[in-house]
């Protein structure tokens, strides 16, 4: 995650229990005490950064490419509203129709809702979507370059 966040600590604690795993934090700076719920990694590079997310059973983050991660590995996850970040995370789970992944301020996630399984079918429909238009828009914004 990139900022300290109570709140996305108190339902990690409680996703460990219910999953009985262990949770790995991998980004720093790390402001919470040691507990034996949490494993501490801040060594390796990028392809140790995607494989924690290719081997994770579930992701809880903050931060808008732990949530693109989870989306492009179809991983089951959450993801808390950053303070002053959130509008790129919002959008995407907006248009994505994941937006009852996204936790906002002061919500806590029904045991339900944390544990309920993504309909990956329509994500990568809804995905394609979005690449179509970003493709048609690039397209667009070049003829229209090439043209003056």
């Amino acid at each position: 995650y990139t900022e300290y966040n109570e709140q996305m600590l108190r339902h990690l604690r409680e996703l460990s229990e219910k999953l009985n795993r262990k949770v790995i934090q991998i980004s720093m700076p790390w402001s919470g005490r040691k507990e034996d719920w949490i494993d501490l990694r801040i060594e390796g590079g990028p392809m140790e950064y995607i494989g924690f997310f290719q081997n994770a059973g579930y992701i809880v983050t903050n931060s808008f490419h732990g949530t693109v991660f989870s989306i492009l590995m179809e991983k089951q996850f959450l993801v808390f509203g950053h303070s002053s970040r959130n509008a790129r995370m919002e959008n995407l789970v907006e248009r994505l129709h994941l937006k009852s992944r996204l936790v906002e301020r002061g919500r806590m996630p029904s045991k339900e809702e944390m544990l309920r399984e993504i309909d990956w079918g329509q994500v990568r429909e809804l995905l394609e979507k979005e690449r179509e238009l970003s493709m048609g828009f690039i397209k667009n914004a070049l003829d229209f370059a090439g043209a003056i």
